[in-house]
């Protein structure tokens, strides 16, 4: 029994270093392009793009069809299941590609933008492409194997930021972004099958479909609300505003996503094929979702404060004074969503646990709230909007947080005590940010570096002090690793001096 658990913890940890390279450095070059690319475009064309994107991934969406988590979830799953799924995800991405292409003029007369439908046209190729490669993800994901999956995702980035970036320069405006979205779409999947070892054979079942659906049909309400309400302030925006001001909008989200994005990304697809893993033994399930939820605090509360307060003088330094309107918007969107990937991380483990109904029922009560505060709230301006969408979300964790209790036994006041330590010492390294930049520093690049310097070694000196245990475990995850490099390079000084 304590060497399964020790084989758990050190799969769990090598699966958290191995998502940090993925993800980590995925949003790191993403960053840096985007930096380059916000430079050389105007915001419309960031406006342009993001209402693509909202049709482009409500698409995608179906392709997924909740059938890659029931897979995920379903510890028996054999090859016909495997197969059935894969070949339903093309049917499924060739009729989403037909309806986009078919209905992008309607698309583009919604949002008063004629512009917006070729570009529709271009990228509606994009989920029949990216269907193509959905099981290879899934597999990767069930078998905790985040290694094979950075060397997928880091060459894609980068070689179609590059195309991106080639073409903005020559001055091809928003034609630069749908490229290098359709460009990385297509070396995703080249490369999925090149790394992974999946291939599909001729086998296909209705029966296995059906034994999934349950499930999956559940799963895909729930994306589909999700991915419908995680864009719905774009939808919004780019109906009632200019496609500059979403374009601000866009840049402020895209930005305050890319720590957040990251961190959840890290720990949030290691924690449900984890959680499932173990679902059958609550003890353990408790421990294991009080120990995710601290160590997702430890990173998710710093990032977002410490960014809050440094954004006038990051987004001057590295988007250029054009984008300073985005900044009100940002520091929003980072004191919103300090709790929304507890939320999801609470969700997921009653998820795991196969409530699906349960977890349905809590979107819907989100979502339709905050349908309710956006109609209400459009008249107070985007920033309005997003200071109710904050005020809801707080709402929303607290209600998971009950329910996290019922199904699994972590009570709700544990949690929020568990959580507070990490908050502190976020605020208290925020507010050391905020008394830097009273100082009169003239030279932006110092004073971006004394803010972001001073927040990190006071968050870190305190987190010390008070012996945060989701200090220790990441050391524990990055010393193993950092241990292996530091041995390899002697060995190879020592084979150098050898020779």
């Amino acid at each position: 029994m304590i060497g399964l658990v020790m084989d758990l913890r050190k799969k769990t940890y090598s699966a958290l270093f191995w998502s940090l390279c993925d993800r980590g450095g995925e949003q790191v070059i993403r960053f840096v392009l985007s930096i380059v690319l916000a430079r050389l475009l105007l915001p419309e064309h960031f406006g342009l793009i993001g209402m693509a994107y909202v049709v482009i991934e409500l698409a995608r969406v179906f392709v997924l069809s909740g059938f890659g988590l029931a897979l995920i979830n379903n510890q028996e799953a054999t090859i016909t299941d495997e197969c059935s799924v894969f070949y339903f995800n093309i049917i499924i991405g060739f009729i989403g590609t037909a309806l986009i292409f078919a209905s992008s003029p309607f698309i583009g007369y919604f949002y008063k933008s004629p512009e917006l439908i070729p570009i529709l046209k271009v990228l509606s190729f994009n989920v029949v492409l990216g269907s193509f490669g959905t099981i290879q993800n899934v597999m990767m994901t069930k078998r905790i194997d985040f290694k094979a999956q950075t060397l997928v995702s880091l060459p894609a980035t980068m070689l179609s930021g590059g195309v991106g970036i080639a073409m903005a320069y020559a001055g091809y405006g928003v034609w630069a972004l749908v490229v290098q979205t359709f460009f990385r779409t297509a070396l995703q999947t080249i490369l999925l099958w090149f790394v992974h070892s999946w291939r599909p054979r001729l086998l296909f079942s209705l029966t296995s479909l059906k034994k999934m659906f349950g499930f999956g049909s559940k799963m895909l309400l729930v994306s589909l609300v999700q991915m419908i309400f995680g864009n719905i302030y774009t939808i919004f925006i780019g109906k009632v505003f200019s496609p500059s001001q979403l374009g601000f909008y866009t840049r402020a989200n895209q930005t305050q996503q890319l720590p957040l994005d990251t961190i959840w990304t890290i720990v949030g697809r290691v924690a449900f094929p984890v959680f499932s893993s173990i679902k059958n033994d609550s003890d353990k399930m408790r421990r294991a979702l009080e120990k995710a939820s601290g160590n997702l605090s430890f990173l998710v509360f710093p990032s977002l404060i410490i960014s809050a307060v440094a954004a006038p003088v990051l987004f001057k330094l590295f988007f250029g004074e054009r984008w300073l309107p985005s900044v009100p918007m940002f520091q929003i969107l980072c004191i919103s969503n300090l709790f929304y990937p507890l939320e999801n991380l609470l969700n997921n483990a009653i998820l795991s646990k196969g409530n699906t109904s349960l977890n349905f029922k809590l979107q819907i009560f989100k979502y339709a709230t905050i349908l309710c505060s956006i109609i209400f709230s459009i008249p107070f301006g985007i920033n309005g909007m997003l200071i109710a969408y904050g005020a809801l979300s707080y709402l929303t964790f607290l209600l998971s947080a009950f329910f996290t209790e019922r199904e699994i036994g972590y009570k709700m006041s544990s949690q929020i005590t568990d959580l507070l330590p990490y908050l502190i010492c976020s605020c208290f390294a925020g507010t050391a940010m905020f008394l830097v930049s009273l100082i009169n520093i003239e030279n932006d690049i110092l004073l971006m570096l004394c803010q972001i310097s001073t927040g990190t070694v006071i968050y870190a000196g305190l987190s010390f002090f008070m012996k945060l245990k989701a200090l220790q475990d990441t050391i524990d995850i990055l010393s193993p690793f950092l241990l292996k490099m530091l041995l390899r390079k002697k060995i190879s000084n020592g084979t150098n001096n050898l020779g």
